[in-house]
């Protein structure tokens, strides 16, 4: 049995070229077919229409029913008005700190946040609503860091206490020696310093969640942060109330002493303007010192002008040789000088008789005799309506 071979006189069958074009042609149809169909049919099936779903908005900028596309310029437009421009405000409590979008280099991935915004209301199942920027968001946190860590190192703080105290010399308020030109104390308030760190961390941390709302914010015209730095002690507030009522005095009216007939100084008030006082602590922060300038509050009654008015009339005697007259003449005006005489009172027997006995007075002084006779003691100053006072100096 002969075993078959081929010869080069056998016939081989061939594919037409015009086959080979046909079956490419057929399949480039075929697939235009299916991709038509796929996006004929596509629209009918996705109940939004391949467009964002209703209600869906990134960072506060609405884009629900549009495309892909056009949420991507809404997005950006809101995004080059917004964070794109305006520098953010970072408020701490002793400074605030200015952060520009070319510092920190602040930018949003705007097609990834659009097309898992896209996703919203379908295959990932959420619903629709306001889709946060964070994730999608880049900065220089070192360049933030470095000036949060800055003001942390100058302005973190140790603990003082609230205090006050009084300036300057305390004057005599008493009105025999009292002067109104000398110059007042100054009350000087202090606000406490609480104890304080700043935690860098969540204050990034802040700043990260404020570019995320950055467009509500912009248009807004509130876009700042404010980083609260929690107190590990806090020092105690002034109580101004309790301040004036410890160092302030009333005005004591100079007044009479009608059991020794004599003339009672009164005293000035001192005092300060409470209210002032209060506006003016308020707006101090801690560690900073108010002055509060004292005064001095004058009495309604003041000085035996108030009292003795007119000189009803005057007497004198002379001095002489004689050192025992001139002794008890002194020792008679101080005891006489100041006395308030009632009408009807007995001038000598109450009052000069002061003077006399164990008070220094001379001999058989001639001013005053010893005893005084009953009619000179039971003389009465008369023709008096009102008490006088007696003003009584000796003069070389």
């Amino acid at each position: 049995m002969s075993k078959g071979h081929f010869s080069a006189d056998s016939p081989q069958k061939s594919v037409s070229p015009r086959r080979i074009i046909t079956v490419a042609v057929i399949c480039v149809l075929v697939l235009a077919l299916a991709a038509v169909g796929f996006f004929l049919v596509r629209p009918a099936l996705d109940p939004y229409h391949c467009r964002m779903a209703d209600g869906v908005s990134i960072a506060g900028v609405d884009v629900g029913g549009m495309t892909k596309g056009e949420a991507r310029k809404a997005l950006q437009a809101a995004l080059d008005e917004t964070l794109y421009r305006e520098n953010l405000t970072v408020a701490l409590p002793m400074e605030s700190i200015t952060l520009s979008p070319a510092d920190t280099g602040v930018q949003v991935d705007v097609r990834a946040a659009v097309n898992d915004a896209y996703r919203m209301g379908r295959s990932d199942g959420s619903l629709p609503g306001n889709m946060d920027l964070r994730p999608y968001l880049s900065v220089n946190s070192e360049y933030i860091r470095t000036a949060l860590e800055g003001y942390a190192s100058e302005f973190d703080t140790e603990f003082s206490d609230s205090h006050y105290t009084l300036t300057g010399d305390a004057p005599d308020l008493g009105t025999e020696n009292h002067d109104p030109s000398a110059p007042c104390q100054t009350l000087e308030l202090t606000v406490g310093v609480p104890k304080a760190h700043l935690d860098v961390d969540s204050a990034c941390d802040q700043i990260l969640r404020a570019y995320s709302q950055a467009v509500a914010a912009c248009r807004a015209g509130e876009y700042r942060v404010t980083v609260d730095i929690p107190a590990e002690s806090a020092p105690a507030e002034l109580d101004l109330d309790a301040i004036y009522d410890e160092i302030c005095t009333a005005p004591v009216d100079d007044s009479l002493d009608m059991t020794e007939y004599r003339f009672v100084p009164g005293s000035y008030g001192y005092s300060f303007d409470l209210d002032a006082a209060k506006a003016a602590l308020a707006q101090a922060k801690p560690g900073e010192t108010v002055s509060v300038p004292m005064t001095f509050v004058e009495p309604e009654i003041l000085g035996d002008a108030v009292y003795f008015r007119d000189v009803l009339g005057s007497c004198e005697t002379k001095h002489s040789d004689n050192e025992n007259r001139n002794t008890n003449l002194r020792l008679l005006c101080e005891a006489l000088n100041g006395v308030v005489v009632q009408p009807g009172d007995l001038l000598l027997q109450r009052h000069a008789g002061r003077a006399h006995g164990g008070k220094g007075l001379q001999a058989r002084p001639r001013l005053l005799r010893q005893p005084p006779d009953r009619r000179h003691r039971r003389r009465r100053v008369s023709g008096l309506q009102h008490a006088v006072q007696l003003r009584t100096a000796c003069r070389s």
